[in-house]
């Protein structure tokens, strides 16, 4: 057994007698500090000025057992306690201690807002006072607030004490709840670190910063600034788990690498999570590899956003996706003098494609609209340029670009480029590269300039599509459709045997309605 902490303080009271008046203060002094020693601590697990939910358990956990009757309860959340429920806890030897952790639960709910304070006092079993526990919170209703302007990092993230980060605000929305929402007012908010969510946290940006009941991202830009000029990194991550959240109403940049050291950046990172990615303007870095939204392994919905590159020197890709399942509609991607530009790389993903406008712009070197390599993919109703090549000598432009995959294209219009000069440049509206199985039908298929100009280029035997119907074709002077393994390009259909629809039927493709023009 233990031994009791009360034969200290009569030692002391037996060695008073007899003493000198200095002795007797010195003796006082020693007996105070005993007594504060011996006094019970206790730790809440909830610091004083952070944010609770509405059916947050408070958790007190003392150094000593506790008698339960001289336990006070004080403060708007100790008036709104359902009462004590007491437990035991353990010492620093791991020994068991009656009634040394106190649970407090609210009797319906923690009361809203900002300033709930809670007061509680007590004494232990050996009658030491308990120094009076304070502490003030606020209570949030499932949505933490963030203001550029008003908002303080130390507050508790409610509508009148607001965060002023994103990541710190994030940070306390995972804290106290598995699911809530961030809303952010319009303003500049920089960064230079990654927010990371592991949680099922929505962000919603464009608020008023002057009412919180007004929102329109159109007019209150809020602005997610990453400003770090090296090294690889993300502005947004999403981690494995993350499940059906929004991220609606932000300008989100992705910061600057250094192309020298290869370094790779993203606006948006995913990894093994499903986010819908809506109504955002997305901007990448200057990087090695600079990337609008990077992911991998995911299911996530990019609906309703415009993508910029800034690029000059090396490759942009609007969103890269790996492994995933992916739908991507009524989004705008537009290159701007990118080395390398690609509007969408999908690598062994189950892809849908709708409703886009893709522009590379004026690309330096290379540049894909779509580019899907594996998988799977949809294609629909886009308007889709392979834009303006700025330099000489280029590798080529794609307006789509199949390889090894099994695609449906319907109802878009694509065009597979133009160029400064004619010299060394090829346009192409569609790459059939390797294995690839498609259906083509109801497509504009043309190309603007260039060298070397083709409508559908179809470079192996093994890629003839299934169906080729009601496209119309024009503005390739080298092939409204070349077929590689022959070398042979049809500019236009005629009725002899060697028509194109013809070829394509006697190789076993549904081919009919299709309108062949010839010239530019």
């Amino acid at each position: 057994m233990k031994p009791s902490r009360v034969p200290i303080l009569a030692f002391f009271a037996v060695a008073a007698i007899g003493m000198t008046t200095c002795e007797n203060a010195m003796l006082t002094t020693v007996t105070a500090v005993v007594t504060e020693y011996q006094k019970p601590k206790a730790t809440v697990n909830f610091e004083s000025g952070s944010g609770l939910a509405e059916d947050t358990e408070i958790v007190i956990t003392f150094t000593g057992s506790i008698k339960p009757e001289t336990l006070t309860l004080g403060g708007i959340l100790g008036d709104a306690a359902a009462g004590a429920v007491w437990s035991a806890g353990t010492d620093a030897e791991g020994e068991s201690i009656e009634n040394a952790v106190l649970t407090l639960r609210p009797a319906e709910t923690w009361p809203l807002g900002s300033d709930k304070d809670l007061i509680v006092t007590g004494a232990d079993v050996q009658e030491f006072a308990l120094d009076p526990i304070e502490a003030t919170y606020g209570v949030l209703d499932g949505v933490v607030y963030v203001h550029a302007s008003l908002g303080s990092d130390f507050n508790p993230g409610t509508i009148d004490q607001p965060k002023r980060s994103i990541s710190a605000a994030v940070r306390e929305a995972e804290r106290v709840f598995d699911e809530a929402d961030v809303h952010v007012a319009g303003g500049l908010y920089q960064v230079t670190s990654t927010t990371v969510v592991t949680k099922d946290i929505s962000l919603y940006g464009g608020f008023d910063p002057d009412d919180w009941s007004a929102r329109d991202p159109a007019v209150h830009e809020t602005k997610w600034d990453n400003i770090r000029t090296s090294g690889s990194h993300a502005t947004l991550s999403y981690q494995p788990g993350v499940d059906e959240v929004v991220l609606d109403g932000f300008t989100i940049t992705a910061g600057n690498g250094n192309i020298a050291l290869n370094d790779a950046t993203a606006a948006i990172f995913v990894s093994s999570a499903s986010p819908v990615i809506r109504n955002n303007t997305i901007v990448t870095g200057i990087a090695a590899r600079a990337n609008g939204i990077l992911a991998s392994s995911a299911s996530f919905e990019v609906v309703g956003n415009t993508f910029k590159t800034l690029v000059l020197e090396a490759v942009a890709v609007c969103i890269d996706a790996a492994d995933s399942t992916v739908l991507i509609a009524d989004n705008m991607f537009t290159g701007n003098m990118v080395n390398e530009f690609y509007g969408l790389m999908l690598n062994n993903s189950v892809s849908v494609v709708e409703r886009n406008l893709i522009d590379a712009d004026q690309p330096m070197q290379l540049a894909f609209g779509i580019n899907v390599f594996g998988g799977s993919a949809v294609i629909r109703n886009n308007v889709i340029s392979a834009g303006y090549m700025f330099t000489e000598d280029v590798y080529g432009q794609y307006g789509v670009f199949l390889n090894g995959c099994a695609a449906t294209l319907h109802n878009n219009t694509i065009d597979g480029g133009d160029g400064l000069s004619a010299d060394g440049i090829m346009t192409t509206a569609i790459m059939l590269y390797r294995n690839v199985t498609s259906t083509i039908e109801n497509n504009v298929i043309f190309t603007s300039g260039g060298d070397l100009r083709t409508g559908v280029w179809q470079r192996d035997a093994a890629s003839f599509p299934d169906e080729f119907n009601n496209n119309v074709m024009f503005g390739c002077p080298d092939g409204n459709y070349y077929h590689d393994p022959s070398v042979t390009g049809w500019v236009h259909n005629v009725s002899e045997p060697d028509g194109l629809e013809d070829f394509l039927g006697s190789n076993g493709v549904t081919a009919a309605g299709n309108v062949f023009l010839t010239g530019d």
